[in-house]
């Protein structure tokens, strides 16, 4: 532990030393951080590819945060999927499963893992305007 403490000092002076030389803010460096974000087990990935129809290079992008709860009287380790590039274009940063409670929209999917390996993700994506055709082809 000692040793990724004193990698992180070293990233983080690397980073100080450019802001103070070409003027770059160190945020711009902060794309490798990503808290306790993962990346999605390839369990997780099967069975969103099969349930969602979504393909493999999407779900390499997406993150998820773990948090340790309860469902139906049982241990089950929950999940919040999200995306990390949505998160840095608002200008977040969240470090945590309980940081997303601030931003839902943000919020992916969300299900659980029990403690038998079950999965259970619900598609939390917000819903897009459908739009309909008027009468001589005018969109509404």
């Amino acid at each position: 532990m000692a040793q990724k403490t004193r990698l992180q000092k070293g990233l983080l002076a690397v980073c100080r030393e450019a802001e103070t030389k070409i003027g770059l803010s160190s945020m711009h460096f902060k794309f490798w951080h990503s808290g306790n974000a993962k990346k999605l087990s390839p369990q997780l990935k099967a069975y969103m590819e099969r349930k969602f129809d979504l393909i493999p290079e999407y779900l390499h992008d997406l993150r998820c945060f773990e948090h340790q709860g309860v469902f139906k009287e049982k241990p089950v380790t929950c999940l919040r999927i999200f995306s990390p590039w949505r998160t840095k274009e608002r200008g977040i940063e969240p470090m945590a499963y309980a940081d997303l409670d601030r931003y839902p929209e943000l919020i992916l999917y969300e299900g659980h893992i029990a403690q038998n390996g079950e999965v259970y993700v619900a598609d939390r994506r917000q819903p897009t305007i459908n739009r309909t055709p008027r009468q001589g082809g005018d969109w509404q």
